[in-house]
């Protein structure tokens, strides 16, 4: 269960400003699933781990992991990016699937998005809605928003709209 204890107005627009450069905002279609289901995910990722601590803390919910690390390519290391070194720097990532909690949150921090930010968060819930009104077939579910940017990619296991 979500603790909004942490929900003041500062914090809120510091979540929301984080998010607002660094978050992602997703929604999952799994198609592996009897019943197919949508899935609301919020999640971000940086360097700094105290920075995915307090949004952890903040927001009141969500998972964080980490440290991760991604191997350079051999471009990257002949050109001498991080000075040779064979890593990047260690990643955190915060993120959460709960839909309650992610639904809740966005709507929190939506007065305090940017428009654009603010259309792809009302996006992903209406993706939801047309998914619950179309279910169980959910055709003519994923759709893309070119105005705010969005894109659409899709593989075997899921659709993801990345926004």
């Amino acid at each position: 269960m979500i603790d909004r204890s942490n929900w003041s107005t500062g914090n809120l627009m510091w979540i929301a400003g984080l998010l607002e450069g660094e978050g992602s905002f997703i929604v999952d279609q799994e198609r592996n699933r009897d019943p197919i289901n949508i899935r609301l995910r919020v999640s971000c990722a940086m360097t700094d781990e105290d920075v995915i601590r307090k949004l952890a803390n903040l927001a009141g919910f969500g998972n964080v992991t980490g440290p991760t690390y991604q191997r350079l390519s051999p471009r990257e290391i002949s050109t001498g990016y991080c000075l040779g070194s064979s890593k990047r720097k260690p990643r955190w990532r915060w993120v959460s699937q709960n839909q309650i909690d992610v639904y809740d949150l966005e709507i929190a921090i939506l007065p305090y998005m940017g428009e654009r930010r603010k259309k792809d968060i009302l996006h992903t819930h209406e993706l939801r809605r047309d998914f619950e009104r179309t279910h169980p077939t959910g055709r003519n579910l994923i759709r893309v928003f070119p105005e705010t940017g969005s894109e659409v990619s899709t593989d075997t296991e899921s659709i993801s709209i990345r926004l």
